[in-house]
């Protein structure tokens, strides 16, 4: 089988049209569009399937169909057509791998004796899982991280968030833009090869399609030994290439540049080492971090939000209490050394509270009686006094 790979969003569906219009779609293994044709698969009749039981799998499909549901994922699927117009061709094996499965036995022992190479598309985290021994040529798309990061911040917002839901931090909208998932499936792709470096790849460099097409084509021919790629560049829209790199703030990209550029240098024993070291950005924003105030680990995305974000903050206090915590005595264990800088004691972490300081518990934050230091919340519960 010839295997088209790479991380989502670096023109992996483009080179499956390619390929298809070279080979013919009977050699296709997958759907232009996966979403839709599962939808109307689910529909027919199975072969294995009695008229009485279609009949009611229909009537209980039917009246659990929510019509607002349907109608926003009709929409879903169309906003997803025109991010990539000449279909994603993909299949079951496209995200989870080419491994033996029971049901897929059939067409997985096809594969190892066809003569004319089946072509389905896996991508970088999908070979992770897949077994070598279906997978003859690998056609890997690669395309610089900023780009993806891009491209994928476009595909992200057609249809993730509902009108007005846009995630926002201190008023401002927050930007999807993040090369976290290129790390994580190249880091993924980079042990595969090398742990089965027999198995040929070619690297095909987006930009480098767009821009010569004729160039980049009579080389996948010649690593293929095949196909008439003169009727395909056809196939390759100047237009396609719709996002570019920005300069957007993340603590990832160091990371992303060094598994980019050793990547491309098939160094991929680099490449697991480095992520091997806990000390990368990467590693420490899902580092886990114990919250005293919630009594549950927490991730830093939830302490940046926290701290970001008043309701989130309300929210939180909500649960602490509902939970029986002193949540008023208890530190921020973020603000007290998990921060870059500006980091605070324990002690400081809880005399000066940021959740307290929003109910006005500290419009005086210390009172001093007989050189003892007590919150003003604290003294309002020793004495009651009216103005």
């Amino acid at each position: 089988m010839y295997v088209v790979s790479g991380c989502p969003r670096s023109g992996t569906s483009l080179m499956m049209d390619i390929l298809r219009e070279t080979f013919g779609e009977d050699r296709i293994l997958g759907e232009k569009f996966i979403q839709e044709e599962s939808e109307d698969k689910y529909k027919e009749q199975k072969e294995d399937e009695t008229d009485e039981q279609y009949s009611a799998r229909m009537y209980i499909y039917k009246k659990f169909e929510d019509p607002e549901k349907k109608k926003k994922r009709k929409e879903n699927i169309e906003k997803t057509k025109n991010m990539n117009p000449n279909g994603f061709w993909e299949m079951l094996y496209t995200v989870r791998g080419c491994f033996f499965r029971f049901q897929d036995s059939e067409q997985l022992e096809k594969l190892l004796t066809e003569e004319k190479k089946s072509i389905c598309k896996i991508v970088s985290q999908g070979l992770i899982n897949s077994d070598p021994k279906y997978i003859d040529k690998i056609i890997y798309m690669i395309r610089h991280p900023r780009s993806v990061a891009k491209s994928q911040e476009n595909l992200q917002r057609q249809f993730p968030f509902s009108e007005g839901s846009e995630p926002k931090i201190n008023g401002e909208e927050e930007k999807v833009h993040s090369p976290e998932m290129y790390i994580t499936v190249t880091t993924l792709a980079s042990k595969w090869l090398q742990k089965y470096s027999n198995v040929e790849v070619l690297f095909v460099y987006f930009d480098e399609l767009i821009s010569n097409p004729k160039k980049v084509l009579t080389e996948v021919q010649d690593f293929l030994g095949e196909g008439d790629f003169s009727k395909s560049i056809s196939r390759i829209n100047p237009k396609l290439k719709r996002s570019f790199p920005q300069e957007i703030d993340s603590p990832f990209w160091k990371d992303a540049e060094f598994v980019y550029d050793h990547f491309i240098k098939q160094d991929y024993e680099s490449i697991i080492k480095y992520m091997e070291d806990l000390n990368h950005a990467i590693h420490k924003k899902n580092k886990k971090i114990y919250c005293c105030r919630l009594a549950r680990a927490v991730i830093e995305d939830e302490c940046l939000v926290c701290m970001n974000s008043k309701q989130t903050r309300e929210n939180f206090k909500k649960t602490s209490e509902e939970k029986g915590i002193d949540w008023r005595n208890e530190p921020c264990i973020f603000e007290c050394g998990q921060k870059e800088e500006g980091n605070v004691t324990v002690e400081e972490s809880i005399l000066n509270n940021s959740w307290a300081k929003e109910d006005g518990d500290f419009e005086i934050e210390v009172v001093k009686i007989n050189d003892f230091k007590i919150s003003l919340t604290d003294f309002d519960k020793m004495i009651n006094f009216k103005l």
